[in-house]
């Protein structure tokens, strides 16, 4: 082809848009190193030859694969420093992110399970001080039933709910109702062992009338649940066993249950008193001050705990009223017992009133001797025993058959008492004669004596 076919093809390309012809470069140059190409000169990639599959096969040059053909310049060559930037160079491609994107999820998700492993474990530490928090509140709205609710099944077991209600309105009504409960400003208001199944929060109570309570309650984990184990007895003021032991002491008293009654009797009063001589008291402490109206827990010591307890104890009677008392209690085998009833079951001295029954015993039975025993040093010294047994022998074919006690009429002071009775005599003939009398007793150093009598007419 001649020249100015050359030059015809070239201009015929050049107005189809076809890539210019690279310039031929020297032959020290075609392949020597990009950067030391002569100005206005292009590389051009070598062509690599092609073996024959097979001998005597012709070879012709594979084109490069992204459609750029033999002799013409890579799309993806960078040019020079310094020259133009082919026309016909695609943009360059942006760098993959996805390992980027990649990282970044992954960290993501680390510090969110970071997160969520830190809120795990922090609502599984404040689980416990969390249910002591809703059992104080419980308390603070009187709402007994919730409170009940959050006890472990072996406090469910001591306690029915029907006692822990009774228990917690007593000392609402005692003490006063609750009008804060918290937990204690103390270095050790809170103590539990993260994943444990056992902690303790210190807790503050103030009841409007006794004030401020504080004590530990004890919680335990049942099934995942945190359950109240127990507390201190500082916390309510006092056991609520004990509490529960006064208030069923108080039912039986009110009801006459003598039985009942004496089953709250320590060993240390039961050793010394049977039932049968409480029933003989009881008898008679209805005789004389009248029947129970009413029985109650006024107040509650402030010293007590879980194996001690102290009461004041009010119990009403319908002919003498009120009478109040500190009671104390104490463990006796395993359960809450009474080991000292105080003054509100003491009441009237009832010494002259047994003493009097014994005198009319003894006169039946015509025990002179044991009659003569019952009177004071001062009488037996001012009458010999010869004298008195005079008195009181009686006709043949007579014998004295009982006596009747006007228990109104029976006055106890500090030392000295009086009581009327009638002593019945029952002749020979069949009938019955009546002797009223006035017996006059004193305390004579260690006991009831009586100090003299005397028979008169009942108007």
């Amino acid at each position: 082809m001649g020249s100015e076919q050359r030059s015809q093809v070239a201009s015929d390309g050049a107005s189809a848009g076809a890539a210019p012809e690279p310039q031929p470069q020297p032959e020290q140059y075609q392949n020597a190193p990009v950067d030391v190409l002569p100005p206005g000169s292009q590389f051009v990639a070598p062509v690599p030859s092609i073996p024959a599959a097979f001998p005597g096969e012709a070879t012709t040059p594979t084109p490069y694969p992204y459609g750029y053909g033999y002799g013409q310049p890579a799309t993806w060559s960078m040019p020079l420093p310094g020259y133009p930037v082919p026309s016909n160079m695609p943009p360059i491609a942006k760098k993959r992110r996805r390992g980027l994107w990649i990282t970044l999820i992954i960290l993501l998700l680390v510090l969110s399970l970071s997160g969520g492993a830190g809120t795990f474990t922090f609502i599984q530490y404040r689980a416990p001080q969390d249910a002591a928090l809703r059992f104080c509140s419980a308390l603070q709205h009187q709402e007994y039933l919730s409170a009940y609710d959050l006890l472990s099944t072996s406090l469910k077991r001591q306690y029915a709910q029907q006692v822990f209600t009774d228990a917690a309105n007593t000392l609402d009504a005692v003490e006063g109702k609750v009008s804060s409960c918290a937990q204690s400003a103390s270095d050790n208001g809170y103590s539990h062992a993260l994943f444990g199944d056992s902690a303790t929060f210190r807790a503050t109570i103030l009841r409007a009338t006794q004030g401020t309570h504080e004590g530990t309650i004890q919680l335990t984990s049942e099934n995942g649940v945190w359950k109240v184990a127990r507390w201190d007895a500082a916390l309510m003021g006092i056991n609520l066993g004990a509490l529960n032991a006064v208030t069923q002491f108080c039912s039986a008293l009110a009801s006459g249950d003598v039985q009942g009654v004496y089953s709250y009797f320590g060993l240390g009063i039961s050793a010394s008193l049977t039932q049968s001589q409480w029933a003989s008291i009881s008898q008679a402490r209805e005789y004389i001050d009248g029947a129970v109206t009413s029985c109650k827990v006024v107040s509650i010591s402030q010293q007590n705990t879980d194996t001690m307890a102290s009461v004041n104890l009010s119990v009403k009677r319908a002919k003498v009223g009120e009478l109040t008392g500190q009671m104390q209690l104490g463990i006796d085998d395993g359960s809450w017992k009474i080991t000292d009833p105080g003054d509100a079951l003491v009441g009237t001295s009832l010494g002259p009133y047994f003493l009097a029954t014994d005198y009319c015993s003894i006169l039946t039975r015509g025990d002179l001797k044991a009659l003569y025993d019952l009177f004071s040093t001062s009488f037996r010294d001012t009458y010999s025993f010869a004298t008195v047994s005079q008195w009181f022998t009686l006709n043949k074919g007579n014998r004295f058959a009982g006596c009747k006690y006007y228990y109104d009429l029976y006055e106890v002071d500090s030392d000295t008492a009086t009581f009327e009775i009638d002593v019945y005599i029952a002749t020979a003939s069949g009938g019955k004669l009546t002797a009223p009398t006035t017996l006059y007793f004193v305390w004579d150093g260690e006991d009831w004596k009586i100090d003299d009598f005397h028979l008169h007419d009942r108007g």
